[in-house]
């Protein structure tokens, strides 16, 4: 068997993919805002100034962030602010 036919069989034998949920929208009392990851693979970003830790992945690179965090998760090069 050849090598793509090898890796559809492991496929096929995994069963169906998980599909992640987007993210839920922001809450009207806090000031968010939605930020886009530009990187690869996974990515933990503690914010700035909540110290919350927001999981960025390839899959779901789009995250609604406190306002107050939007700084210091854009100057890392890694995300860009959604308009």
């Amino acid at each position: 068997m050849s090598c793509c036919g090898r890796t559809r069989e492991t496929l096929k034998r995994r069963g169906p993919m998980r599909v992640i949920p987007a993210p839920a929208p922001p809450s009207p009392d806090i000031a968010r805002v939605e930020v886009a990851f530009r990187g690869r693979g996974t990515y933990l970003a503690a914010g700035g100034r909540t110290g919350e830790i927001y999981r960025f992945t390839a899959q779901s690179p789009r995250q609604w962030v406190e306002a107050g965090d939007v700084a210091a998760l854009v100057a890392t090069g890694f995300f860009v602010a959604v308009p």
